[in-house]
């Protein structure tokens, strides 16, 4: 799948990116596309699902957003 992917990233619409992301089986692959994609939304579910903090301090350092940064800091108290 990540191949897809690949070729996505060189040409495909960011929503069709996307939408063949969300389809990646491998919580790991599927989380380091959308911190490629800058999708840190999308990739902190991913960390969520995954349980794992060290994944989620990364997407809230990487984000620049104070709002999200702070909703991946709940996210982090939950696990």
């Amino acid at each position: 799948m990540s191949a897809v992917c690949d070729v996505c990233r060189y040409g495909a619409p960011d929503g069709d990116i996307e939408r063949y992301v969300e389809k990646v089986t491998v919580p790991e692959d599927k989380f380091d596309l959308f911190v490629e994609m800058r999708a840190y939304g999308k990739a902190a579910d991913v960390a969520l699902k995954m349980k794992d903090k060290d994944r989620l301090q990364e997407v809230a350092r990487a984000c620049n957003d104070n709002v999200l940064e702070r909703h991946i800091g709940e996210m982090i108290d939950r696990l």
